[in-house]
């Protein structure tokens, strides 16, 4: 499908008829009035990039937030198939997740951004914990994955 084609459908299956692609390819759904899903359309690659920003960098304790976002990364667990990623000039973490138009169909694209939802809340609550995230137990889904 193309990118102006699944966004009209989203737009109607949600009725959110104002929901368009503007003409540089870029679209933005906000959810629960506080969570911005920002879509960028790449004619030349034919890819359809998701984000949303999770939070500013913090100013202090950055080693301990990385390490938490690194985690929460790893094998895409936490992100539901998203990258987490520094937008350095805004100094702002993002959840981001790239589409390849060839081959998605619109059940696939819904998934993605529901995930990406679904995502977003506890990343961005895992970049204001702090300290107190540190001492959180392991995710169990790990323990499968790597053996020590």
């Amino acid at each position: 499908m193309n990118a102006s084609d699944l966004i009209a459908e989203l737009a109607q299956r949600t009725g959110l008829s104002q929901l368009t692609l503007s003409p540089d390819g870029t679209a933005c759904l906000v959810v629960e009035d506080s969570l911005s899903i920002n879509l960028e359309h790449d004619s030349a690659t034919r890819r359809l990039h998701l984000y949303t920003v999770l939070g500013p960098l913090p100013t202090t304790d950055r080693e301990a937030c990385y390490g938490r976002l690194l985690e929460a990364n790893l094998f895409g667990l936490q992100t539901g198939g998203g990258s987490i990623g520094l937008h350095r000039p805004g100094s702002q973490i993002v959840l981001s997740r790239t589409l390849d138009l060839d081959i998605l169909d619109y059940t696939a694209f819904e998934a993605a951004l529901e995930q990406m939802v679904q995502s977003a809340g506890p990343l961005k609550g895992l970049l204001d914990a702090g300290a107190q995230a540190e001492a959180s137990a392991p995710d169990p889904r790990m323990s499968h994955l790597l053996r020590g």
